[in-house]
């Protein structure tokens, strides 16, 4: 992806997080030029919470549909693209995790963006983790008919 593109990319999730359109409910959807349907918040809700479940499951042929070949995920540990993820899966053995408040912000059509937080517990690189809590990113795109996530930044909560 270019420079140029990357900068798109994080404005618009800026802009998008901090706008003051964003309503401060479940489910939140942002009203501006291109405000989604119900529907589609919906299935961008279930599509966030599927790559989830095939993360946990270890299922990498649902999260490859699920998630670009161009995807990056940032991590405190740093970026890595969607197939170094898929590789690491060996590391990770997610346990439990929720998902909640749920935010959905349309800056463009063809693009949504999913704030929420999750609760992780499992064991990740050999060490036993109860339970931590995290704010999640996901830029997802509109290709040939299908959501596809395309980022993912995560944060930890203090």
């Amino acid at each position: 992806m270019t420079k140029l593109a990357w900068v798109s990319v994080v404005g618009a999730l800026a802009f998008c997080i901090l706008s003051p359109k964003r309503l401060g409910m479940n489910s939140a959807v942002a009203q501006g030029d291109s405000s989604p349907s119900r529907e589609i918040v919906s299935e961008v809700i279930l599509n966030e919470r599927a790559v989830w479940e095939a993360a946990k499951e270890k299922d990498m042929e649902r999260f490859a549909s699920l998630v670009g070949d161009d995807a990056l995920m940032i991590f405190t540990s740093g970026v890595v693209t969607r197939s170094e993820y898929m590789r690491s899966i060996a590391d990770r053995d997610i346990k439990s995790y929720s998902l909640r408040n749920f935010q959905v912000l349309t800056p463009a059509k063809d693009t949504t963006i999913v704030v929420y937080e999750a609760t992780i517990a499992g064991v990740f690189e050999g060490k036993p983790v109860s339970s931590f809590s995290v704010r999640e990113a996901s830029v997802w795109v509109k290709r040939s008919g299908k959501w596809i996530a395309v980022l993912n930044q995560e944060t930890p909560m203090s």
